[in-house]
């Protein structure tokens, strides 16, 4: 939004004025802030969790099972 504002001139504009100098100061602090809240969980209750098909897969292959298959076609 503030790179949007100002490439087109809106950061002169009262509205826009006092928050987008504040806000490229503190870019990177609010991207770690929003990284920070989204997790990726790859392991739930100490089993690994398949993202993709392909992944689930493959841990079958690995574990020597068909755990993740039959799961899929339940």
């Amino acid at each position: 939004m503030w790179q949007f504002a100002k490439e087109n001139g809106l950061d002169k504009e009262p509205a826009f004025a006092w928050w987008v100098p504040h806000t490229i100061k503190k870019k990177d602090r609010i991207v770690d802030a929003v990284k920070a809240r989204v997790k990726v969980k790859t392991h739930k209750y100490g089993v690994q969790v398949p993202m993709t098909l392909q992944e689930a897969y493959e841990l079958d292959t690995k574990n020597g099972n068909k755990l993740w298959e039959k799961a899929i076609h339940k």
